[in-house]
C-alpha cells in the first residue's frame, strides 16, 4: 500500500514539473518573439522602372522593373546596398537608394539627411551623383566605329556597287535619346572619296564623299554577365556627293552627282563587355533607293 501511495506522488511530482517546463519554454518563447525585431518593413519605390536583380549584385541577370510610388515589403538588412523584396511570387534585390521607406529610415538614409543642408529636386539629385554601375544590357557606351559597307547605286544609267570602308562612331544603350531603359543605338558613318566604279566606268578619276547615318530601337538579350546579342531597326539617312568627269571626243566635262534620301536600317550582332569597355559587331542591311549591306565593328566605353 506504501508503495502505490509513493508511486503516485511520483507521478504528480513528474507532471508538474513537465508543466512547469512547458509553462517556463512558452514564457521565454514569448519574450524571445516580442524582444526580436522586425526583419521586414513597407518602403515605396522612388523611381519610375527600378529594376530588381536575383542576386545583390549589379551583374546579375535583371528579374524585372517597378513603378514608381509602389509599396513592397523588404528586407531591413542590407545586402552590400542592395535590400531583399518579393514580388508576386519571386523574391529579388534592390539598390537603397531606390528605396523610401514608410515610417522609418534606413541607417544609411539618416546619415545622408543630416549631412543634406539642402533640399534638391530628385532630378538635381540624380545629376550630383555618379551614374551607378548597371548591366551590360542596360549601360550606355560610345566609340569610334569602322564597316565595310556594299554601297550601292543607282547611277549612269546602272545599277553599280562598291565595298568600301566607313569610319564613324557608335553610341548605344539606355538613356540614349529616350529617357528610360529603352535600348537605343545611334550610328554615323562617314566616307571620303568616290566609289571606284566611277573611275571604272568614265576612265576619269572622281572625288566626293558619302555620308550614312541611322538610328535603331534593339531588343537586347542577356547572354551572360559579359556578353549580349542583339536585333533591331530604325531610320536611315544618306547624304552622298561625287564629282565626277566625262571624257567625250576629246572633250572633259565635269558634273556633280548629289544625292540625299531616307530609308530603313536593320541589325543583328554581339556585344561582349570587359569592365568600362565593350567590343560590338553587327551585320546591317540598308534598304532606301537600293538595298546594299555591311559589317560593322566600334570599341565603346561606358559613359
Amino acid at each position: 500500500m506504501f508503495g502505490l501511495s509513493a508511486l503516485r506522488a511520483q507521478k504528480k511530482i513528474f507532471l508538474f514539473i513537465c508543466s512547469l517546463s512547458s509553462v517556463l519554454i512558452l514564457f521565454c518563447f514569448g519574450i524571445s518573439a516580442v524582444a526580436e525585431p522586425a526583419k521586414s518593413y513597407k518602403a515605396r519605390i522612388l523611381v519610375e522602372g527600378a529594376l530588381v536583380y536575383q542576386k545583390a549584385d549589379y551583374d546579375s541577370a535583371v528579374l524585372g522593373t517597378l513603378k514608381e510610388k509602389q509599396v513592397f515589403e523588404v528586407s531591413l538588412k542590407s545586402f552590400s546596398g542592395f535590400h531583399r523584396i518579393r514580388v508576386g511570387s519571386k523574391i529579388g534585390y534592390i539598390v537603397e537608394s531606390d528605396l523610401e521607406p514608410i515610417n522609418f529610415e534606413f541607417e544609411s538614409q539618416k546619415k545622408s539627411k543630416a549631412a543634406a543642408k539642402n533640399k534638391k529636386s530628385k532630378k538635381q539629385a540624380e545629376r550630383d551623383q555618379p551614374r551607378r554601375k548597371r548591366p551590360f544590357a542596360l549601360s550606355r557606351f560610345v566609340g569610334p566605329a569602322i564597316a565595310m559597307i556594299n554601297f550601292t547605286e543607282n547611277t549612269m544609267g546602272s545599277k553599280l556597287s562598291e565595298s568600301e570602308i566607313f569610319y564613324g562612331v557608335k553610341l548605344s544603350g539606355t538613356d540614349v535619346l529616350i529617357e528610360g531603359d529603352i535600348d537605343t543605338e545611334i550610328n554615323l558613318m562617314f566616307r571620303y572619296g568616290a566609289p571606284g566604279y566611277y573611275q571604272t566606268f568614265t576612265g576619269q578619276s572622281a572625288s566626293g564623299w558619302n555620308l550614312i547615318t541611322d538610328f535603331q530601337l534593339q531588343n537586347v538579350s542577356t547572354l551572360s554577365p559579359i556578353a549580349i546579342g542583339f536585333f533591331g531597326f530604325g531610320p536611315m539617312f544618306r547624304f552622298s556627293k561625287f564629282d565626277v568627269a566625262l571624257k567625250d571626243s576629246g572633250v572633259t566635262t565635269a558634273y556633280s552627282a548629289t544625292d540625299m534620301v531616307l530609308g530603313a536600317a536593320f541589325s543583328l550582332g554581339l556585344g561582349v563587355r570587359t569592365g568600362a569597355v565593350a567590343l560590338r559587331s553587327e551585320f546591317k542591311y540598308y534598304w532606301e533607293k537600293t538595298q546594299y549591306s555591311g559589317l560593322t565593328a566600334a570599341l565603346q566605353f561606358d559613359f
